[in-house]
């Protein structure tokens, strides 16, 4: 179990790693927008930014994540032919599909533009940030031929250099045209991205070849049967997620959107590289093992395990510390994203758990389950959000969100339980109580206004779990990580 244990750790901390950097990256990117542009600016990006996506996901046709599966089990045979016509294929498919979705968001940016804003103002902006539905779409195929052949450092060395360049090159866009240089700024990290994934990807000694069109073709149609569910449920997501902004413009306005975006950018900041390594690393391996139970069952839990311990930390931290950081990264205007931070903490606390058992249903190429359990999750989402707009304007939202979140976890244990007989181990079901526990102290901390004794009380809670969680991964690793970390610094001293 420690080899386990020692080799998710491992993979966690080499993504992790990388995606701690491009989090700095992202926080002084934040900073400028936030100073620069302001919340309607937030506001604004968010809105183009659910767009684009949502383009993306529908022409994707779910074969990004699909295509991992599918190049996972294919490595794993060491079939060398057989991996090139995986690849081949996913490379043309999202290509064409790409150009398809960019002529659609080009078509029907008129529209877009009087749904979302209630006037063709943004007629043109939308117009051109269809570009990056291509460059998105192209790039997607790249990643996915990555992670199908668990080039981990590879991977790592992509994320980090591409925001590194792609931010230095937006920031100057929003500094001398301000508004106007978020689509440019957009275009531009799009070709970055795309541009370091193309590079990447022709280092790697991958098996390549001319494939026929009707191998081509059957290759295709062998990943859209997960593929096109994926992108379905995909697609409800971000449609949801975009009739959620609206709703919000129209009942709240710009403004208050842009603190609703910064609180769930604060929450989600840190966590991420943990949900980063479990799409980079662990739905590929889990692929490759989906049919042998005990090895489920125990990649599973102790992906779960592995999340909790690394991430909960982080979340309390970020409750904890949410004033400062908040400071650090927008300005006075976003004060209020603090008391709204603990809500989507407990949510961000449920996707660590819900998430691998998600991945069970993908791993096994069972579109339709998935499909139903997403269909789900949206209509609960979009009507807790919609009530808690209505009733109780910005904070009902952030409520919304992390009921939402529980909602979810809980159909997606009754899933999988109905569904393959698996259930969470009784360390993990000790670690989601106690998760909810912590975060619910670490908010109530906030309610304390003396700031002296706020963080005096706050900074010796936080220490005293990261300590805990420490111990319990160390002893779980069954390995001095202290000394480990001694070595490393000796040896590049």
């Amino acid at each position: 179990m420690s080899q386990v244990y020692r080799q998710i750790f491992k993979n966690t901390s080499l993504i992790g790693g990388s995606a701690f950097i491009n989090i700095l990256i992202g926080m002084i990117r934040t900073k400028f927008i936030a100073v620069l542009l302001g919340p309607t600016g937030i506001g604004l990006m968010g809105i183009y930014d659910s767009l684009t996506v949502t383009f993306s996901t529908f022409w994707g046709f779910g074969l990004s994540t699909s295509g991992v599966r599918q190049i996972a089990m294919v490595k794993n045979l060491n079939a060398p032919l057989k991996e090139a016509a995986v690849i081949k294929s996913l490379q043309t498919a999202l290509f064409w599909l790409g150009m398809l979705g960019m002529f659609c968001m080009l078509l029907l940016s008129s529209l877009l533009s009087q749904w979302s804003f209630g006037n063709k103002d943004y007629t043109l902006a939308i117009a051109a940030l269809s570009l990056t539905v291509l460059l998105n779409s192209i790039a997607s195929g790249q990643n996915s031929v990555l992670q199908g052949c668990r080039c981990i450092s590879v991977i790592a060395q992509k994320n980090t250099i591409g925001p590194l360049i792609a931010t230095a090159l937006v920031i100057p866009c929003y500094y001398f045209w301000r508004q106007n240089g978020i689509v440019i700024g957009m275009i531009i990290y799009s070709s970055v991205y795309l541009a370091i994934s193309c590079y990447y990807v022709r280092k790697q000694k991958l098996p390549s070849q001319a494939i026929a069109f009707g191998k081509q073709f059957h290759e295709i149609c062998t990943m859209l049967q997960l593929g096109c569910c994926l992108m379905i449920s995909g697609f409800l997501t971000m449609l949801c997620n975009y009739i959620v902004i609206v709703l919000m413009v129209r009942y709240l306005g710009l403004s208050d959107r842009g603190i609703y975006q910064a609180a769930m950018t604060l929450s989600s900041i840190l966590i991420g590289f943990v949900l980063n390594a479990m799409a980079t690393d662990y739905y590929p391996r889990l692929s490759e093992c989906i049919h042998h139970r005990a090895k489920l069952y125990e990649s599973v839990n102790t992906q779960i395990a592995i999340s909790i311990l690394l991430g909960l930390p982080l979340l309390l931290g970020i409750c904890i510390f949410s004033p400062i950081a908040i400071l650090l990264l927008y300005t006075a205007e976003f004060a209020p994203t603090q008391y709204l931070i603990p809500f989507f903490l407990i949510g961000m606390l449920g996707k660590l758990f819900a998430l691998p058992l998600g991945y069970i249903i993908l791993a096994r190429g069972e579109g339709r389950i998935y499909l139903f359990t997403e269909v789900v999750q949206n209509m609960l989402s979009l009507g807790t959000m919609y009530l808690g707009i209505i009733f109780y304007g910005i904070w009902g939202a952030a409520i919304a969100f992390s009921l939402s979140s529980i909602l979810y976890l809980g159909q997606i244990i009754v899933v999988v339980f109905l569904r393959y007989h698996f259930v969470l181990s009784r360390f993990v079901w000790g670690q989601m109580f106690l998760g909810i526990a912590l975060l619910s102290c670490g908010a109530s901390c906030l309610l304390i206004k003396n700031c002296w004794l706020y963080y005096s009380i706050g900074s010796t809670f936080f220490v005293i779990v990261v300590i805990g969680c420490f111990l319990q991964l160390q002893k779980k690793l069954e390995i001095n990580l202290l000394r480990m970390i001694k070595d490393k610094l000796e040896f590049i001293g």
